[in-house]
């Protein structure tokens, strides 16, 4: 305590570290457990969950595979127009790459 107090019943920062002390003690085992147990079997299960949940492909996902599956064809048709007018204007092209 200070010789002189300068407001009555105003808590100086030593007081307030002196009395918050036991609640910090309190809590202090419990979030040590909570961080020990709970939280890693928390972020387990709930990434377990989301795989569990992506291992299969959703109706949309079907739907743009195969619409990427029907356009495969026409990509392979121009790569191949492409190489083939790359050859008649750049005989050596792919030797550059």
């Amino acid at each position: 305590m200070p010789p002189f107090d300068f407001a009555p019943g105003v808590m100086f920062p030593y007081m307030v570290r002196e009395t918050m002390m036991p609640f910090f003690d309190f809590v202090h085992v419990p979030l040590i457990i909570f961080m020990a147990v709970v939280a890693p079997l928390w972020i387990i299960t709930h990434y377990v969950m989301r795989w569990r949940s992506t291992k299969t492909l959703s109706s949309e996902d079907e739907k743009i595979l195969a619409e990427l599956w029907e356009s495969v064809p026409k990509m392979e048709n121009r790569i191949k127009n492409l190489e083939r007018i790359l050859d008649a204007e750049v005989p050596n092209w792919r030797e550059q790459l």
